[in-house]
């Protein structure tokens, strides 16, 4: 029970992240160490994320944020692969069987993965995803956004280029509301199975204020 707490706790708390040399999964040191390490891995909330990018989705359409933004904006879930990857492929299930809920929350719904698109579009197929899934092989987006997984920087085949998984709440301006990452562990301790809930992220959704500040230039 202690170690769930400790989990939930770092998947609320934003930009939550260990390296492998503190991956001491459900200890006082991790939640420290996330803490610590997230100032510097990706976007920081209300600043500006990364928005001149465009990938293509399960169709081949080349989409951007703001054809991906609902009213209020876009939940984005870096992810890794939906061909290979079968704790990736239940997450990517588990927030279609939520469409709906951030829908009527005002929110576009994306997976980001390194597949090409024909492999998102196999799995769309599948799963009859309303998801958008956004392919990014060449890992530029994931790369821009800053949040390659350090245990897979200078791996090669199929690890090469992989994110951390994270997800991100962005405005249609491309400002980041929230941030979400996935339990504590690298490496061995196998973290990465673990990912944000989806009923997380909605709660967290229904706290946001109606109106949201530009960040100061």
């Amino acid at each position: 029970m202690l170690d769930y707490i400790l989990s939930a706790a770092l998947w609320l708390a934003p930009g939550a992240v260990i390296a492998q040399d503190h991956a001491m999964a459900g200890s006082a040191d991790a939640v420290e160490a996330a803490a610590e390490l997230a100032v510097d891995l990706g976007p920081q909330v209300g600043a500006y994320a990364p928005s001149g990018w465009i990938a293509a989705d399960q169709t081949g359409a080349m989409r951007d944020l703001s054809s991906l933004s609902g009213p209020n904006g876009v939940v984005i879930f870096f992810n890794r692969s939906l061909d290979w990857c079968p704790v990736c492929q239940r997450q990517a299930m588990e927030i279609e069987a939520q469409y709906d809920d951030f829908a009527e929350r005002g929110y576009g719904l994306a997976v980001l993965t390194t597949d090409a698109w024909e492999k998102n579009a196999r799995f769309a197929g599948r799963n009859a995803s309303r998801t958008v899934l956004l392919s990014d092989p060449d890992s530029a987006i994931i790369a821009e956004f800053d949040i390659l997984d350090p245990v897979f920087i200078g791996r090669s085949g199929r690890f090469e280029g992989l994110p951390y998984p994270v997800a991100f709440v962005l405005s249609p301006d491309g400002v980041v509301l929230q941030k979400f990452w996935h339990e504590p562990g690298y490496g061995q301790n196998r973290g990465y199975r673990g990912r944000v809930s989806t009923d997380d992220i909605i709660a967290a959704l229904d706290t946001l204020p109606s109106a949201i500040p530009a960040p100061a230039e």
